[in-house]
């Protein structure tokens, strides 16, 4: 995983390996419970945005109050 922080936003981007095999569906790939941690945040508003291959980011707003 990569991060990236603009302003308030923290940009997370998840890489993987995908090999396409004959007659085999395309799938909905999950993280699986994969974690990721973020240290030091100053109090108030943020939004995480998880990166995707394709269609828009999934983005959720979290408050921090230390």
């Amino acid at each position: 995983m990569e991060s990236q922080q603009k302003g308030n936003k923290i940009e997370v981007t998840t890489y993987d390996e995908y090999t396409e095999q004959e007659n085999c569906p395309l799938l909905v790939l999950y993280l699986d419970g994969a974690e990721f941690t973020v240290n030091n945040l100053t109090d108030g508003e943020w939004i995480i945005s998880a990166i995707q291959p394709s269609g828009p980011p999934l983005e959720e707003k979290v408050i921090v109050l230390n």
